[in-house]
């Protein structure tokens, strides 16, 4: 059977989705919401991921309790990230389509 590694997820506000991602879900921060740029360790792993116009994002890790499965939320602040709609709301938890401009 293949097991999940981790899912990256983008946000429009990382502060609030570390929140709401905590409390709703019970994960635990690896790594709180931090600066990656190019400058940054693996900058350039992340531009060969997100093309050639990815210029910087906000990112934080969390994971499941144990570790089993790990959740990286990402802010994208060059491009920023757009909100589309609202696609499902679940007691008060909205879950959101959300784009980058094209990156490449």
């Amino acid at each position: 059977m293949t097991e999940v590694n981790h899912i990256g997820i983008t946000v429009g506000d990382l502060d609030a989705a570390v929140t709401l991602y905590k409390s709703v879900f019970d994960l635990e921060v690896l790594a709180k919401p931090q600066a990656a740029t190019l400058e940054t360790p693996a900058g350039d792993r992340r531009r060969d991921v997100f093309g050639p116009r990815w210029g910087g994002m906000r990112i934080a890790h969390l994971a499941t309790k144990g570790g089993r499965i790990g959740i990286e939320l990402f802010e994208f602040i060059e491009p920023a990230t757009v909100a589309l709609r609202p696609i499902l709301s679940i007691g008060g938890a909205a879950f959101l389509i959300s784009a980058s401009p094209s990156m490449t």
